[in-house]
């Protein structure tokens, strides 16, 4: 199933939210597939075929249609519509699309395409909208860090492995070459050592 998160909402994860909306998106086109390009091509004058003096990738516009059902009252129906308009707001700046492909979490930011087409109905609206894409490139939506650590300096933390269990890094530098550094890393669960970097 493809998660997809437009701002703070979340499509097809059949749960409804705090205001009973349930969020489903039934067909999209722009985001699997690869942008166009922009080439300037020049043709060789002494030799076969042509040489791309410049290629960039064009634009990429995503195009989504979907449905939202509503549990409640009808007011709901209207909130959870302004919700999606706040989502499709983006006048000052632009915000956010993360697609969940299979456990490969990809994102980049979007502005507003055009119009949206809302069509309201008992208990739940239907929706058209296009996106254009900041970036036609889409990036990993896991983020990292990295953190200076000081010579002989331990209780850093930080998540280990593929359950997160938390690692105390310790660097420690040693005697025998003042420019060497040893870090050893250390499961804060057993107290075992988990392995050590020079």
């Amino acid at each position: 199933m493809i998660l997809w998160t437009l701002d703070t909402i979340t499509f097809n994860t059949g749960l409804a939210d705090v205001s009973g909306a349930t969020w489903w998106v039934s067909d999209s086109s722009g985001w699997f597939d690869s942008p166009a390009m922009r080439q300037t091509v020049i043709d060789r004058d002494l030799g076969h075929g042509s040489i791309v003096a410049s290629s960039y990738m064009d634009k990429r516009t995503v195009h989504m249609t979907g449905v939202v059902i509503v549990k409640g009252v009808e007011a709901n129906v209207w909130r959870a519509r302004d919700r999606l308009m706040s989502a499709l707001s983006t006048f000052t700046s632009s915000k956010l699309l993360t697609v969940d492909e299979n456990g490969i979490a990809k994102t980049s930011a979007y502005w507003s395409g055009g119009a949206a087409s809302i069509g309201i109905q008992p208990g739940g609206f239907t929706f058209d909208i296009t996106l254009l894409m900041e970036d036609p490139r889409k990036y990993s939506a896991v983020t990292t860090t990295a953190t200076n650590i000081a010579n002989n300096a331990s209780g850093n933390v930080f998540p280990y492995g593929p359950h997160s269990t938390p690692a105390v890094f310790t660097v420690q530098n040693l005697a025998s070459n003042a420019n060497t550094n040893q870090i050893t890393i250390t499961d804060t669960v057993n107290g075992s050592v988990i392995g050590t970097l020079q």
